[in-house]
């Protein structure tokens, strides 16, 4: 290797391995890959992945035939493969066991996610206000509240203290 070092007065420091010539360096702030990867472009979806999603979907509620217990049923390919998964996990078989309760769970808590969602925009929403006058059958007469009778405890005077 020849040395192409100069002093510090000479001029060009010390070129060689992990140490490229000043004229083969990038320069400041402009980078090695200028056309590079786009921004965003790593959580933008590609349209491959969609249409591969929509085949996995029209497969999945392909209807087959299975046989289970001597008869013949027909049902989609994602409900028979659960099917089998389900007897393998039930046979012994760990993997299948645990394969299926990750499945049980990532559904559970999907579910759970929705219903958090629904009664987040019902505590969000306002109360609809429901008037209620209570009239006597026989005569028609307005009946005071206090002499209603009401299952479960309740009523109209208990209502009023929990929305305050």
């Amino acid at each position: 290797m020849t040395d192409n070092a100069r002093g510090p007065e000479g001029g060009e420091a010390r070129v060689g391995y992990g140490r490229p010539p000043k004229s083969g360096q990038f320069r400041k702030g402009v980078s090695g890959n200028p056309k590079g990867k786009p921004k965003g472009a790593k959580n933008r979806p590609r349209a491959e992945s969609e249409q591969l999603r929509a085949l996995i979907r029209r497969e999945a509620y392909r209807p087959v035939k299975v046989r289970i217990d001597g008869t013949e049923l027909t049902m989609p390919l994602a409900q028979a493969a659960l099917r089998s998964l389900g007897t393998a996990a039930l046979s012994g078989e760990t993997r299948a066991l645990a394969i299926f309760l990750k499945i049980l769970s990532a559904g559970a808590a999907e579910e759970d996610a929705v219903m958090e969602e629904i009664l987040e925009e019902a505590r969000e929403t306002e109360k609809p206000v429901i008037r209620v006058r209570i009239v006597d059958a026989v005569d028609g007469r307005a009946v005071p509240t206090d002499e209603v009778l009401y299952p479960y405890g309740g009523g109209p005077a208990q209502r009023d203290r929990q929305d305050k």
